[in-house]
């Protein structure tokens, strides 16, 4: 060890003066009269890190750095997120189409099942079960064999549906048969029974799966190990119970309007955007359509973003997207139109959002300025069908391009549908 080492250094005792090395230091080779050689590693600096910075966005030395987290809306850590972080099931994949998913927890909510079903079932979908394989996430040791069968594995779809203790009952009432094989995450297992059942099929499937997560319990914590032919007669009559009364007592409610698309005032134009992307795999794809006041096509535009992104930040670039396009096209009275509420409650705040996305929400409300009139609106999803379309396209192709009249033909049948009665395409 040379005499300046340090070993074991502690800041709490103080330390000797050291003298100053008296040997002179070799100057850098960009220094003073190094021109040509400093000229080459600015311009090689510009080209590595200055033209590739993530989500295009160039770093600003009018701004301040800030601390965000990406999990919130306004960038500001909760233990909420935190915690949802830490057990998120990385096979759930989330993307900015979630109409599917929505329409699923329409039908759950809306349906006559009981308040505690409705919340049973939420814990479900979200594996919030208290099983042994979510247990041993959570920081527990134990065996995570099932104590009801003895030989598998206990997760959220072996407890309520797959484990052999169940055959007999599933098979008794009608839907063992139904059952996907390959699946073995919880919300899949729910998205696709929705989809093989009619809808009072699975508000009855539901019922018999609260009743037999209770039976799984009794067995486990109170070991009573109820046979069949006695449980069964007791659950339909439970059911009967809690259910019966209520579809009876149900009524058709009346029909609401069809949502579509709105047209912008005469002399003005709507710019519709969507973005689309499954998490954890790369790329995502933005759409944008301009129309006029008589929904005829003005201009459509994709734009293919390679990478991994959050569904916010997809959709803010969308927003950036459109209001590039309608400037390059001289328009003055515009309005942006989103189904992404988030989005558009940021870029009508005046709160700073510390997150990847709100810096460019800020770029947007900067550009938003060179205009004379512009609308940020929310709409339904059934009415940014056009968008949508072209944003799953251009995510499945690749393709970052700009169109005058022409529309691909994914998207071309929405463009008929939302037009006005009386216009053409």
């Amino acid at each position: 060890m040379g005499k300046n080492a340090i070993a074991m250094e502690d800041h709490r005792v103080s330390q000797p003066i050291r003298e100053a090395s008296t040997s002179k230091k070799r100057p850098l080779p960009y220094k003073k009269g190094n021109g040509k050689l400093k000229r080459w590693l600015a311009g090689f600096i510009r080209k590595t890190f200055l033209g590739c910075w993530p989500l295009g966005i160039t770093p600003s030395k009018a701004r301040n750095d800030t601390i965000g987290w990406s999990r919130t809306t306004n960038g500001q850590y909760t233990v909420a997120s935190g915690y949802k972080l830490r057990f998120r099931d990385p096979n759930i994949a989330e993307c900015s189409d979630n109409s599917a998913n929505k329409a699923w927890w329409k039908v759950v909510w809306g349906s006559w099942l009981t308040r505690k079903m409705k919340i049973f079932i939420w814990r479900v979908f979200h594996n919030w079960l208290p099983v042994k394989t979510e247990l041993i996430k959570r920081g527990m040791s134990m065996n995570i064999t099932c104590n009801w069968c003895k030989s598998h594995v206990e997760d959220v779809c072996h407890a309520l549906w797959k484990s052999p203790k169940l055959h007999n009952v599933w098979k008794h009432f009608g839907f063992i048969h139904q059952f996907p094989s390959s699946l073995r995450h919880a919300p899949d297992f729910l998205m696709v029974m929705k989809g093989k059942l009619s809808k009072e099929e699975f508000i009855f499937f539901i019922g018999i799966t609260w009743l037999i997560w209770f039976r799984r319990n009794k067995c486990i914590f109170q070991n009573k190990d109820i046979e069949d032919s006695i449980w069964i007669p007791w659950a339909m009559e439970m059911l009967e119970l809690h259910l019966a009364f209520a579809h009876k007592d149900s009524h058709q409610k009346p029909s609401k309007d069809k949502v579509s698309w709105s047209p912008p005032p005469l002399g003005s134009f709507m710019i519709n955007i969507d973005a689309s992307l499954i998490d954890g795999q790369p790329g995502c794809g933005l759409g944008v359509i301009i129309r006029d006041h008589l929904g005829a096509l003005v201009t459509p535009a994709t734009d293919y973003i390679p990478g991994c992104h959050s569904v916010l930040v997809a959709e803010t670039l969308a927003i950036r997207l459109a209001l590039k396009l309608a400037a390059t096209r001289s328009m003055q009275n515009i309005f942006i139109a989103s189904d992404s509420q988030s989005v558009i409650t940021a870029l009508k705040g005046q709160t700073r959002i510390n997150t990847d996305w709100g810096i460019i929400i800020e770029d947007c409300i900067l550009a938003s300025k060179n205009f004379n009139n512009l609308s940020f609106i929310f709409i339904p999803r059934k009415c940014n069908n056009v968008a949508h379309c072209l944003a799953n396209w251009s995510r499945l192709v690749h393709v970052s391009d700009v169109w005058t009249s022409f529309l691909p033909d994914c998207a071309a049948a929405s463009l008929k549908a939302d037009l006005p009665l009386g216009a053409s395409v």
